[in-house]
């Protein structure tokens, strides 16, 4: 009794210092952009930024299907061998992708003329899906390890490197410079994780990858296709506004969603990280009852911090952005104001959303997903088309969709864990 006494005291230690780690790095990580936002939006032009939020959600897009995902599962075998031809496989998959995304570019610049061949921006993607693929590998493999220093420390290189190359890009007015500064600090953040890592030069057969492909098969089956659908869901407004409003409007909004995904990065990326390993180390030692202590305590953390975040946003977020961005960016902070409720919500439940893989509830992931984007493009659409509904009164409906998909969410995560009682 006395020794599991003392096994949970040094497992909340360990977990807090871990925890710590990931939010200093990860803290630093979004306030470096914040910091030279104020610049960034005096550079820039609002169509600047729409450019930019379209290039961020392409990309998004198309990374959920970075080397299979079979970036999830490194955390996952017990034994470190078969982890590292995890991730040798992943590494495969992603560089084979990246080639065939280049070949499918170069199909539609030629054939398909359209805006993201404007500036070359269509060949831009598919080196930033490759690069963050790779990049996706390296720090899993550096979260199983528990190098939570190493991981912080590759936040941080990546926010400085693109904050440092979009300032001095936009003084020389280039307007792609936002793309290339994000591509930039992705590319010393996997080069710092590379070093460091200092991996032995093992080889593995492509049997020994089948294996291992076979095995986590999961991921590939019943992963993609929903985080896809999932991913397009989360990026719907940038494409909807993009399409139905102007790039005007589009470039208020990007401004907004970058400010609002700050906190979402600082607490809920940073803690999913960390949690993730722990609850999987506590469900894999049979320890459910403190896995749902931990996971109860987890969100009513998250939930505590959402509604402080959210409450200065709704109530001084028009104020904040015109003071700090500049008066022309009052609107982003209007819109800041409204979408701040749907922020308490996503800051809630989607850090603790990896008890899902932990458990092997993969398909309950792809249930959700599917509902998800099903669910918001109905309802966006109608809003945007039988309604004809302003800018604003999208991002009411919005945040109302969102309420009621994180709460059924939340629920999904719940019960997940009953079921390896």
């Amino acid at each position: 009794m006395e020794n599991d006494l003392m096994k949970l005291k040094l497992f909340k230690s360990e977990f807090l210092s871990n925890l710590s780690t990931q939010m200093l790095g990860t803290g630093l990580a979004q306030i470096l952009p914040l910091l030279i936002m104020p610049l960034l939006s005096r550079l820039y032009s609002e169509k600047e930024f729409a450019l930019y939020s379209t290039f961020l959600a392409y990309s998004a897009v198309l990374i959920v299907a970075t080397g299979g995902r079979y970036y999830v599962a490194i955390i996952l075998p017990k034994k470190e061998k078969d982890a590292l031809k995890v991730f040798c496989l992943s590494i495969a998959l992603t560089i084979l992708y990246t080639f065939l995304l280049f070949v499918v570019c170069l199909i539609i610049f030629y054939g398909f003329p359209n805006t993201l061949n404007t500036h070359g921006i269509i060949f831009l993607i598919p080196l930033y899906v490759g690069f963050f693929g790779l990049w996706q590998s390296f720090f899993n493999l550096s979260i199983r390890g528990k190098r939570f220093k190493l991981t912080a420390s590759s936040k941080v290189i990546q926010a400085t490197t693109y904050a440092t190359v979009s300032g001095l890009l936009g003084l020389v007015l280039t307007p792609v410079g936002l793309i290339i500064g994000k591509i930039s600090g992705i590319v010393f953040s996997l080069y710092h994780l590379k070093t460091r890592l200092k991996l032995k030069k093992d080889t593995y057969s492509i049997k020994n990858l089948k294996e291992v492909a076979i095995k986590y098969s999961d991921y590939p089956k019943y992963s993609i296709l929903p985080n896809f659908l999932g991913t397009l869901s989360t990026q719907s407004l940038i494409f909807l506004i993009g399409y139905y409003f102007t790039q005007t409007e589009l470039g208020f909004y990007g401004l907004t969603n970058m400010c609002l995904m700050a906190p979402l990065g600082l607490v809920g990326i940073s803690f999913r990280d960390v949690f993730y390993q722990r609850i999987t180390y506590l469900i894999n030692e049979k320890q459910i009852n403190e896995a749902k202590s931990f996971f109860l305590k987890s969100t009513l953390m998250l939930v505590f911090i959402g509604v402080i975040i959210g409450g200065v946003l709704f109530f001084f977020g028009e104020l904040i952005f015109s003071l700090v961005f500049g008066d022309k960016w009052s609107i982003s902070g209007e819109l800041a104001s409204i979408l701040s409720i749907s922020l308490i919500f996503k800051l809630g439940v989607s850090p603790t959303s990896s008890i899902l893989n932990a458990t092997n509830n993969v398909k309950t992931v792809s249930l959700w997903q599917t509902i998800y984007f099903v669910t918001t493009f109905t309802t966006l659409l109608l809003a945007i088309l039988y309604f004809k509904t302003n800018l604003y009164i999208l991002l009411k409906v919005y945040i109302l969709h969102e309420a009621i998909l994180y709460s059924f969410y939340y629920y999904l995560q719940f019960k997940s864990l009953k079921q390896n009682n």
